[in-house]
């Protein structure tokens, strides 16, 4: 198994995400990002928890949308990240989506979205911290 870290780059501008394993780059991801009234924040975070099939509270009802749902946001796959500014309750994080078309736009609340099975490969990559192993650093600029 590879000892390098894993780290995902996001670069907002170009709507790109990076994914390398030590110095080694390894894959490259079309995103989209958030909004410009719910921009996406930046900085250096960790993935905090990673699931498929998720459900999606809506951050303006309040209401959980199940997965499965036409409506979920989220897609097949998430992975919540945070920081000391930005942490888990924020609600940010990568995830599929329900409208591939929108991947590479500027289209969401302020999480890194892309397509389902790019999402479901990226959370089989990141890893959560757990039994003394690092989570996944996630940078944003």
């Amino acid at each position: 198994l590879p000892q390098e870290e894993l780290t995902v780059h996001v670069f907002l501008r170009y709507r790109r995400m990076g994914l390398f394993m030590g110095d080694w780059f390894v894959k490259e991801f079309r995103v989209g990002v958030g909004k410009p009234e719910t921009p996406t924040p930046t900085g250096e975070f960790v993935v905090r928890s990673r699931m498929l099939n998720p459900n999606w509270t809506n951050p303006k009802t309040g209401k959980v949308v199940y997965y499965g749902d036409p409506t979920n946001e989220l897609g097949d796959a998430w992975m919540a990240i945070e920081n000391d500014e930005w942490p888990m309750s924020a609600g940010f994080g990568l995830h599929g989506t329900k409208d591939p078309k929108t991947v590479g736009t500027r289209c969401s609340n302020g999480c890194v979205r892309l397509q389902n099975p790019q999402a479901v490969e990226l959370r089989d990559w990141v890893r959560r911290e757990s039994a003394g192993g690092k989570a996944t650093r996630v940078f944003i600029r």
